[in-house]
């Protein structure tokens, strides 16, 4: 599986991945939204790329608290 909206050529590849819980890929969102956001792309940008509405995206990372987004933004996406 390959995600859209991939930056610099680079897709995401999921393999053995039956299924996930809706929380756990809210979650996942979250953390690559936060990541996004950490290398300077712009809210339009990060909506295009996770394929929700810009204003979500900003609603996400505002609600994201402020320990949990530290953690996102030192966690390691492979």
């Amino acid at each position: 599986m390959f995600a859209r909206g991939a930056i610099d050529g680079d897709g995401v590849k999921l393999d053995g991945v039956e299924e996930f819980a809706v929380e756990t890929l809210e979650r996942i969102r979250d953390a690559i939204m936060v990541k996004l956001q950490l290398g300077g792309l712009p809210v339009r940008a990060i909506a295009r790329v996770v394929g929700i509405h810009h204003s979500n995206v900003v609603r996400r990372l505002n609600s994201i608290p402020p320990d949990v987004k530290r953690w996102y933004e030192d966690f390691e996406i492979h």
